[in-house]
């Protein structure tokens, strides 16, 4: 199970650093000059450098195996700009140069870790991955939650300074263990993959595979659009209604935790309903729930909507990728993994930051939501165009089915 633990260690402190941006906009719109719209911005060049860096990366993964120290490096790389995020604060003058710089490198960070954890779980667990890509998506989430609780409790017993440096010392010390725990680990390559006989029916081409990529991605782009444009400046919304950064902290962390079990559920449902029924789901439900969220008034109500929004919508680790590797051979998975991440949830993303901070910006955040909700129903028509692979149904491959 060390593969298992692992890779959740790593989705934990991965994901822990998602909502940086989101979280740290609280803060550093107190800092002269700043304006919190603009460093909006700064999520669009993590996403955008995320979404661009994770197919060349995956395809670097594809050819050596050696997901595990790569895994290993983009949290390093993250590391590098958490302190970068903590410089304005000590530089104030120069804070657009800092977050922007510090954006740009946790975008390169964030590039590594979906498409190669989930490809370990595929090729150590093979037609069970998608639970167990649940069990670890669930650790990610946690992570998620976690910071900005810990985040917003560190600054106020100690100082904005205690808090980085926790995170500093976290991401160190969790490499570390990784990278001594899984360090050595090495996935059958796509050359070694074609060369291996006993019949096996090789999946792992671009054309057998294509329209199924391409149309999931389509579908995740939009359905990205939707969480990840809603997701940057909650912050900011949630600190208008309450009025204080320390429960907007406390409310995020709430917000993210039934993501946890969200994970779980549906990455069992994957298994069992398979992927495509799975991904339909979902994505009417965060739709549905994001509706809800923008017409109650009351604020328990608007956090609990926001709360279950997060529930199906942060799902996309067991869901999505876990629908891949009931389609993809495991020797192109990290490829494929990382178009459909890269390309289509955190691209995706970059693009639903630009518009939703654009409209935010020009008239409401409340506006933009609203905007939102209709690019996440514009998604659900792609999942039904998606082609499954008849033996890939409830996860289980065929290996004289494997064609699209």
């Amino acid at each position: 199970m060390k593969y298992l633990a692992s890779t959740s260690i790593a989705h934990f402190v991965n994901d822990g650093n998602f909502l940086l941006i989101t979280l740290l906009i609280v803060y550093y719109k107190v800092l002269p000059g700043v304006n919190p719209f603009v460093i909006g911005y700064g999520a669009v060049i993590v996403n955008i450098l995320s979404g661009l860096l994770s197919t060349p990366i995956g395809r670097w993964a594809d050819r050596t195996g050696a997901d595990a120290p790569l895994m290993v490096l983009g949290l390093l790389v993250q590391g590098g700009a958490v302190i970068l995020f903590a410089l304005p604060f000590v530089f104030p003058a120069y804070w657009f140069t800092l977050i922007f710089s510090a954006a740009s490198l946790l975008g390169v960070g964030q590039a590594f870790y979906h498409p190669l954890g989930a490809s370990i779980l595929k090729s150590v667990y093979a037609e069970k991955s998608p639970s167990y890509l649940g069990i670890n998506g669930s650790i990610g989430s946690i992570g998620r939650a976690a910071t900005p609780a810990v985040f917003g409790i560190l600054v106020s017993i100690g100082n904005i300074y205690t808090a980085f440096t926790y995170l500093l010392l976290s991401i160190l010390g969790f490499s570390l263990l990784i990278y001594f725990s899984i360090g050595k680990f090495r996935r059958e390559t796509r050359r070694e993959a074609k060369v291996q006989k006993a019949g096996r029916v090789e999946t792992a081409t671009v054309e057998k595979i294509g329209a199924f990529i391409v149309i999931l991605t389509i579908a995740v782009f939009l359905r990205s659009m939707v969480i990840s444009g809603v997701t940057i400046f909650m912050g900011e919304y949630f600190d208008s209604m309450v009025h204080s950064p320390t429960l907007t902290s406390d409310i995020l962390t709430l917000s993210f935790i039934p993501p946890v079990a969200g994970q779980l559920i549906f990455g069992r449902a994957t298994s069992s309903l398979g992927g495509k029924m799975t991904t339909l789901i979902t994505g009417i439900l965060t739709v549905a729930f994001l509706v809800l969220f923008l017409v109650s008034e009351s604020v328990v109500l608007v956090v609990a909507f926001y709360a279950m929004f997060n529930l199906v919508g942060f799902t996309g680790f067991p869901v999505l990728l876990g629908y891949a590797s009931q389609q993809v051979a495991s020797s192109m998975a990290s490829r494929a993994n990382a178009i459909i991440w890269g390309i289509g949830s955190t691209l995706g993303g970059a693009a639903g930051i630009s518009i939703i901070t654009y409209l935010a910006n020009s008239y409401s955040i409340y506006i933009s939501y609203w905007v939102a909700a209709v690019f996440g129903a514009i998604s659900i028509p792609f999942v039904l165009l998606i082609p499954d692979r008849s033996g890939a149904r409830r996860g289980k491959v065929s290996p004289g089915n494997s064609s699209t």
